[in-house]
């Protein structure tokens, strides 16, 4: 499967086919994570309410990580 790689204005485009797109359950708008691997990339399908509550739980770990380091302890 051929993936291409195009030019948009000060940026660049990559146009999934739409079999991969199915295979990652993505859609117009979605957002891809693409994780580097030993083996090349790994792409995946963004859930936003999960990346959402990350956002938030690394929020709460930088403003108290002394108070986490402690109960680590």
């Amino acid at each position: 499967m051929l993936v291409r790689l195009g030019e948009v204005i000060q940026s660049s485009e990559l146009q999934l086919p739409e079999l991969l797109a199915r295979m990652l359950r993505a859609q117009v708008g979605d957002t891809i994570s693409v994780f580097e691997t030993k083996d090349g990339v790994e792409l995946r399908r963004c859930d936003d309410e999960f990346s959402g509550q990350m956002r938030h739980v690394h929020e709460i770990m930088k403003e108290d990580r002394e108070v986490l380091r402690r109960l680590a302890e």
